[in-house]
């Protein structure tokens, strides 16, 4: 996303709720029914991965365009510092970032370490993802929705 532009993130929201509600179903998954089934361990290991992507998409969107902080800065923030990043300049709460820090760096486990991973910590993951996402979520999708009714007063004023 070149942009923080409403309509691509938008899109991503929408994908990232499509992909927490499949992840959902796992909700009342136990740890011993989880270390099991590997198939369904690399499912849900999966859509974690493709969840915080979009997230991280977003921050990063957000970032450049509010903070002008971009891929290309001398000081690029690591994943997980893009969630309090995001905290601090108000797309989600401050709380909502640094519970969601872990998450940013569990990305990389998940996409380069996946010879590394600990079973019981993508269980974990997955516990605090079905809690934290979703009120990612909201905070975006109401900050998205601030600005439309910002840019329809500024339009009508004009």
């Amino acid at each position: 996303m070149k942009d923080f532009q409403p309509i691509e993130v938008g899109n991503k929201l929408t994908n990232m709720g499509k992909r927490l509600r499949r992840l959902n179903r796992y909700q009342t998954l136990t740890l011993n029914e989880y270390l099991q089934d590997e198939d369904l361990q690399s499912i849900i290991e999966r859509l974690l991965e493709q969840v915080i992507q979009s997230a991280l998409d977003i921050n990063r969107a957000f970032l450049k365009r509010v903070a002008g902080i971009s891929l290309e800065s001398e000081k690029v923030p690591t994943n997980a510092e893009t969630f309090t990043l995001v905290a601090q300049y108000g797309l989600i709460s401050l709380e909502l970032g640094q519970q969601m820090k872990k998450s940013g760096g569990f990305r990389n486990v998940l996409a380069h370490l996946y010879d590394e991973i600990i079973p019981e910590k993508v269980y974990e993951a997955l516990q605090n993802a079905l809690t934290d996402y979703p009120e990612y979520l909201a905070e975006v999708e109401n900050y998205l929705n601030l600005l439309e009714q910002a840019d329809a007063e500024e339009n009508s004023e004009s």
